[in-house]
Order: C-alpha cells, then sequence, then structure tokens
C-alpha cells in the first residue's frame, strides 16, 4: 500500500506515526504550506511536499484535513483511475470526495474512533493510540478489505459503516466523546464550591469515580453500572441535591440546576432496566424528578 497523507494537523500525526511504527511508512506527506509539516515529515524520514506531489507519489491519498476543507482540497488535486482518495472524517459523507471519483479514482471513508489529543506523537504513542479501537470504514470491494486489514495491522477492529446514517453515527461518538465534558465540569465545579478547592483539584478528586464508572460500563454495560440514588429511588437524596443547587447563585447557577436535573431524568430508562425496581417505584421516582424540574 503506497500510502501517502494530505494534511498535518493530530489525525494524520497518529496514523502517519502508527504506520511509521509498523515498518510501513507513508511514501509522501504534503501540506499547502509544506514548512507546517515539516517536523512531522522529519519524525518520518520523509521531507514535506504539496498536495499534488502526494498524488504522484502515492497511490492511496488521505485527505486529513478538516471537515469543510475535504471537498475543495479533493477538487483541487490531479486525480487518475490508479489512486483510492479516503478521508478520516466520521462526519463527511463520501460525496465530499467526488472530484475523486469522477476522474475514476476510488473512494473511502476511514474514521478511528478515538481522541487524537497530541499534535505531535513519538512513534509508539502514536501506534498505541489504535490499540483496541475500532476503525469505522465506508468502502466497496477490495478497498473495503483493504481498509480492513489496515485497521487490523493498527491493532484495531474494523467498523462497516452505512453512508446514509453517518449522521447518526458521528452523533454517536460525538456524545461518547465531548458529551462526557459537561457533567465533568458541572462536577467539577459543585465539587469546587462544596471542598473549598480549585475546580483542576475537585476535577482530580472526582475522575476516579468517573473512570471506575466507565471501567464498570465496559465490563457490566451501562445498565449494569448504574449505582446512586437513581438506581436507588432515592428520592429523598435526589431532592436535597435540587436544594443545594437551587441555593447557588451566579451567572450558571440555574443552566447547572437545570443540566442537573436533565441527567438525572436521562437515567430513568437505565433505573427501569436494571429491574430492580418496582412499577410503583419507578412511577414516584419519575414524578418526583419531574415536580422538580
Amino acid at each position: 500500500m503506497k500510502l501517502g497523507l494530505i494534511g498535518a494537523g493530530r489525525a494524520a500525526a497518529h496514523l502517519g506515526g502508527a504506520l511509521t511504527a509498523l515498518g510501513e511508512p507513508p511514501v509522501a506527506l504534503g501540506a499547502r504550506e509544506p514548512a507546517r509539516a515539516a517536523a512531522l515529515a522529519h519524525r518520518w524520514g520523509l521531507q514535506a511536499c504539496t498536495p499534488a506531489e502526494v498524488l504522484a507519489r502515492a497511490d492511496w491519498v488521505v485527505l486529513a484535513v478538516r471537515d469543510e476543507a475535504i471537498a475543495p482540497l479533493c477538487a483541487s488535486l490531479p486525480w487518475q483511475a490508479h489512486h483510492v482518495a479516503l478521508h478520516l472524517s466520521g462526519a463527511t459523507p463520501l460525496s465530499a470526495l467526488c472530484a475523486a471519483r469522477e476522474a475514476g479514482a476510488r473512494v473511502a471513508g476511514f474514521h478511528p474512533l478515538q481522541l487524537l489529543a497530541d499534535p505531535l506523537p513519538p512513534l509508539d504513542a502514536a501506534r498505541t493510540a489504535w490499540q483496541g479501537i475500532r476503525v469505522g470504514i465506508e468502502a466497496e470491494g477490495e478497498v473495503g478489505r483493504a481498509l480492513a486489514d489496515l485497521a487490523r495491522r493498527l491493532g484495531a477492529e474494523p467498523l462497516a459503516l452505512n453512508g446514509a446514517l453517518r449522521a447518526g453515527y458521528h452523533a454517536a461518538a460525538n456524545a461518547a466523546a465531548s458529551g462526557l465534558l459537561a457533567p465533568l465540569d458541572l462536577a467539577a465545579r459543585l465539587g469546587s464550591e462544596a471542598l473549598g478547592v480549585a475546580p483542576e483539584e475537585a476535577l482530580k478528586a472526582l475522575l476516579p469515580l468517573a473512570e471506575g464508572t466507565l471501567r464498570a460500563a465496559r465490563e457490566r454495560g451501562v445498565v449494569g453500572a448504574l449505582s446512586g440514588p437513581v438506581a436507588r429511588a432515592d428520592l429523598g437524596v435526589l431532592a436535597a441535591h435540587d436544594a443545594a443547587l437551587s441555593a447557588r447563585a451566579g451567572p450558571l447557577a440555574r443552566s447547572d440546576r437545570a443540566l442537573y436535573l436533565a441527567l438525572i431524568h436521562a437515567l430513568l430508562p437505565l433505573a427501569a432496566a436494571t429491574g430492580r425496581l418496582s412499577e410503583a417505584e419507578w412511577q414516584a421516582l419519575d414524578q418526583g424528578i419531574k415536580s422538580l424540574r
């Protein structure tokens, strides 16, 4: 697989770094301004080049750029029939690669379900980031098989994507990633006020609890991981929480209370699924939370 990358961001850094660690480095790394990719290219034993030069050297060309840049970048490149054009976006449809398809190239999507945070990861760290994750692949025939094999070589598992359902797929990914941050931010600020420490210190105290919940969800599923007052139908504790939140002042007090009650109410289906509550307990819990809201 003569694979080239266009883009010098985090996704490109982790894919190219992992391939280099495997002994299969990209054949080219390009950017609109090659100097921006110079440090990354040097790590892989390459010289940064222009996007068009990547197509001259590679058969598989990864457009590792922001979603809104994929279609215009694709339209600017001199595609040929031997190329495979692919992007790493979870949300962007393959229609963004239509210019490559019209030139006879095949197109595909290769989306890692992983938070790639380091802009210049060491090779070992880039490879570790792919271990045990899932990679959403939208491709046909031999291209799909080759990308599934690539995912496995990286230490990941392939997931077949339905292009018509990409938005829902990406919403799920966003809920599992950045969607966790609002409750954590709320917890940090509430903990800060209650403990008399900085929010950063409160978060350090609370993160093991969040990590334990994630471990339990992995081991027992989200229903099996549920604990706390909702799982026990303890309206007294929930009412005390609400009283404490209602007594707070400040610009975020109202939205914080609304978020907390919305999160608690969203746990009701999980509480019902545990089978630990009677119908009467569940109904009382539902009505009690609604009365607080």
